[in-house]
């Protein structure tokens, strides 16, 4: 089959067109609906599925039901595509010319009109976007035919509309003669010696407005050449080195009395003008196409806008995008950001194995230039050590995993050697917080001085492979630490209190939870000992685990009439009927783990893995949205209610679906998979990206896309949808912020040598990655 998807741009770019080739049998197009809507949560771009088409090559059998999970239409073949029909020869010069010829005849319908330089410019674009110019890749343009409407743009763009003729496409403003510049000064008058005032009124020389809006840039590119010094302030322009006289010496300027003096009146110079020299120029002089050419490079720009307009590249909206989610959570709504973790940019950094894994290689690149040359971790912020870890240092590590760019170990050598200072305790357990700059580590005042369980307990996927990529086994030695405090008491069924005293090494009263601060302490049990291959080295970590699942299956309870299986939550002997969807993590943890028991013993806890996967499922079936709330509640004859009723685009239940898949092969779980994904996208989805629910009863939406989003929902369900080759399980894991780590067989012994030596309070809408159980009051 083919696929034309029709991208929304803006009212005046509404359609982009793209060929995609699929198979006919079903799974392809619920793939390829997948990256679409990954597509459009990325870009914030929209495609248009009444304008869309899907053409059957040769017999297609059900052609309507594959379109219809598409969206699209059914068109019939031989069809056209960019006015030529599909299959033509690109590299003959001949199906160009029709489209050379409307190019031309349009833009020269236009030349004898009024038009500023903006209006030509858009009337270029819309003109070209018409064809549409900027998806000719598909089929490789010829270079005459470049060159030729390069000819044509640029033809129109600098010469004859009217406005000055020659003048205005040399366009030199230190020029004494012309018209041009006496026209400008009568209309405007001079603001000073080099420019004249504003232009405020939205008629008269449209060129003259866009120019003079230009001033501040082409100021900052130009100096002062010193002649009789008339034209030149002595204390307030820059005329000696890189800043005025005012700006080098405050002091004297405010004992001055003569502020307004020139050049001339300090110094007996030249006879000759003081004139202005164009610093991107070679001979000095200012031209308006030198100005677009420089201020047009993307070069200049950290996330460009396509000004080469038949080159594919990201829309401006796109760019905008990227650049939000160099902060930590970007709120689609309002199309902004916010730093939520200190300017460490999170989102991005969550994203960059996304973006690799998916093949967005361009983006990745821009990614990567902004780690280079914009990411700094000297910030004088107080960081979760456990959201640090799991987003940064683990994006990180898994991106260099990836793509053997060594920038991204580099990096994440240096936040890692930030957060090392919160394992300085008596026991080895880490405070959960730490300044990044000063590398103070403390406990946030709400858990009464203790450290979180899981904040503590699951750093050791990444400073183990920091250390393996590193070479140094400090990193290794600090995590490894804590699991052999923990283990010397470790309880009979594995389950420990989410409050533990960081100098004792003792846990304190506290809830027993698979959930909030629990959660992952556990999950990475089970990975280290993948991540090591299953070792003996590593054994310690499994045996710990399997004591652990013990005290699993003594929480697991079922509701009626249904009997749905969930997981209460242990305080002292009582069981609360109560289950986090963080807890939804727990099914893929147990598909993951059952390898490792005997047949009898892997099955029975494959089958809980598939009943508590069922309940997660049905947290989402059970609310009008089809999307789950954050935890619920299970009484007698009622099975579930939700409780707490927001979301924020979690990816627990998303995950486990996706092991469950892997390991069975039941296509059932992409069922499920594709239901969910689908309440996203009509309950979720906003023109630039993906917002939580404030209320997943009624629907209305907050402002807020978390990283993880990006980082895992999106990421599991890509891979749901994806061959078991991608990311295989048997070479890689994940770490709990679903980065792939790549797993190294150890046969080293665990380190003990020596001891040396959390979530920040936050609104919901900012809420961290695993906290969400208790809200916090002052």
């Amino acid at each position: 089959m083919i696929v034309t998807p029709g991208v929304y741009l803006s009212p005046s770019c509404s359609m982009l067109m793209t060929l995609v080739f699929c198979g006919a049998e079903e799974d392809q197009p619920k793939h390829l609906r997948v990256i679409f809507i990954l597509f459009e949560a990325v870009f914030g771009l929209h495609i248009n599925w009444s304008k869309s088409f899907v053409y059957p090559v040769n017999e297609v059998p059900e052609i309507n039901r594959l379109a219809g999970i598409l969206g699209g239409k059914v068109g019939e073949m031989p069809t056209t595509y960019l006015g030529m029909p599909l299959g033509a020869n690109s590299k003959s010069k001949n199906i160009w010319n029709t489209m050379v010829e409307k190019c031309e005849k349009k833009l020269v319908n236009w030349r004898s009109q009024y038009l500023s330089l903006d209006g030509r410019l858009t009337l270029i674009n819309s003109v070209l976007d018409a064809m549409p110019t900027y998806m000719m890749s598909l089929f490789p343009m010829p270079e005459s035919v470049l060159k030729k409407l390069e000819s044509i743009r640029r033809n129109f763009l600098w010469q004859g509309n009217g406005e000055g003729g020659k003048e205005i496409s040399s366009g030199e403003m230190g020029s004494e003669q012309g018209l041009w510049k006496d026209v400008i000064i009568s209309r405007y008058a001079m603001e000073d010696s080099w420019t004249t005032k504003e232009v405020r009124s939205p008629y008269g020389v449209g060129l003259w407005r866009t120019i003079r809006n230009l001033w501040p840039k082409i100021w900052r590119h130009s100096k002062i050449d010193i002649g009789n010094g008339r034209k030149t302030f002595f204390w307030n322009d820059v005329w000696v080195g890189q800043n005025s006289l005012t700006q080098l010496h405050p002091e004297i300027y405010n004992l001055n009395q003569q502020k307004e003096a020139t050049v001339a009146e300090a110094n007996n110079l030249d006879t000759k003008e003081d004139s202005l020299q164009w610093l991107r120029a070679n001979n000095g002089k200012f031209t308006i196409k030198s100005a677009y050419r420089h201020f047009d490079r993307p070069a200049e720009m950290l996330l460009p806008w396509p000004w080469k307009i038949w080159k594919i590249n990201v829309p401006h909206k796109v760019a905008c995008f990227t650049w939000l989610v160099a902060r930590e959570a970007c709120q689609p709504q309002t199309k902004n950001g916010v730093d939520s973790f200190g300017g460490l940019g999170a989102t991005l950094i969550d994203s960059l194995d996304t973006l690799y894994i998916m093949g967005l290689d361009e983006q990745f690149q821009r990614a990567r230039k902004w780690v280079a040359n914009s990411l700094d971790f000297n910030k004088n912020y107080d960081a979760s050590v456990f959201e640090t870890t799991i987003r940064v240092v683990g994006g990180l590590l898994s991106t260099y995993d990836l793509s053997g760019d060594k920038l991204f170990l580099d990096k994440a050598q240096d936040i890692a050697d930030r957060l090392l200072p919160a394992w300085n305790t008596e026991s080895g357990i880490p405070y959960n917080i730490i300044n990044l700059a000063h590398g103070n580590p403390h406990n946030p005042g709400w858990t009464g001085g203790d450290s979180i369980l899981a904040d503590s307990g699951t750093e050791q996927l990444e400073f183990i492979a920091l250390s393996q990529r590193t070479g140094d086994r400090k990193y290794q030695q600090k995590v490894e630490n804590v699991i052999l405090e923990l283990n010397r008491t470790f309880p009979d069924d594995g389950l420990l209190p989410i409050y533990i005293n960081p100098h004792k090494g003792t846990t304190s009263y506290s809830a027993i939870t698979f959930g909030a601060m629990g959660d992952s302490f556990y999950e990475y049990l089970l990975k280290v000992w993948i991540q090591g291959n299953r070792t003996a080295a590593v054994s310690h970590y499994r045996k710990m685990w399997e004591t652990s699942m013990k005290g699993l299956v003594s929480l697991v309870r079922r509701t009626t009439p249904s009997s749905f299986a969930y997981l209460g939550e242990k305080m002292g002997s009582s069981i609360n009927d109560k289950m986090d969807e963080l807890a939804c993590f727990a099914p893929g943890m147990l598909a993951l783990g059952s390898s490792g028991y005997s047949p009898d013993e892997a099955q029975k806890f494959l089958s809980l893995a598939e009943e508590l996967a069922w309940t997660c499922y049905n947290f989402y079936q059970s609310t009008p949205t089809k999307l789950a709330g954050e935890n619920y509640f299970f009484n007698d004859g009622q099975d579930m209610s939700v409780g707490t009723s927001w979301n924020i685009l979690r990816p627990e239940t998303v995950e486990s679906l996706f092991y469950l898949w892997r390991l069975t092969g039941n296509k059932t779980y992409q069922e499920w998979g594709w239901n969910i994904f689908q309440a996203f996208e009509k309950n979720s989805r906003v023109e630039s990206g993906y917002v939580g629910l404030k209320d997943v009863n009624t629907g209305v939406k907050d402002n807020m896309m978390q990283s993880f989003f990006l980082a895992e929902t999106l990421k599991y369900l890509y891979l749901l949808f994806s061959p078991s080759s991608v990311i295989p399980l048997d070479e890689w894991v994940f770490n709990t912020e679903a980065h792939p780590i790549k797993i190294v067989t150890r046969n080293d012994r665990a380190v003990s040598s020596g001891r040396s030596g959390g979530s920040q309070e936050s609104d919901r809408q900012l809420r961290t990655r695993k906290e969400g159980r208790f809200r916090v009051h002052h």
